[in-house]
């Protein structure tokens, strides 16, 4: 009986220093997270043969996130995307 408590209290210990060790390796991959930023403008123009009337078109996109750093080979990254029609 004894050897069998005593085995479940390793176990235990074991589950605590690991999930301790996870906690730390997700707190250590977002303290060295990148921030991602991107912004085009664009300007975009047709004009064809066979159709009377040509088209344009100005258009503003922002991209911006973040890039965790490695936890073993492994990142995270998360972006969002903004794209507005101005003209």
């Amino acid at each position: 009986m004894f050897k069998l408590c005593k085995t479940g209290l390793i176990a235990a210990g074991i589950a605590c220093s690991a999930t301790a060790a996870q906690a730390g390796a997700i707190q250590d991959a977002l303290s060295g997270a990148k921030p991602l930023f991107n912004a085009r403008l664009r300007y975009e123009t047709v004009d064809q043969d066979a159709r009377p009337e040509g088209a344009e078109s100005v258009t503003f996109r922002v991209r911006a996130g973040f890039l965790t750093a490695p936890v073993q080979n492994t990142t995270l990254g998360l972006e969002f995307e903004w794209l507005e029609e101005l003209v």
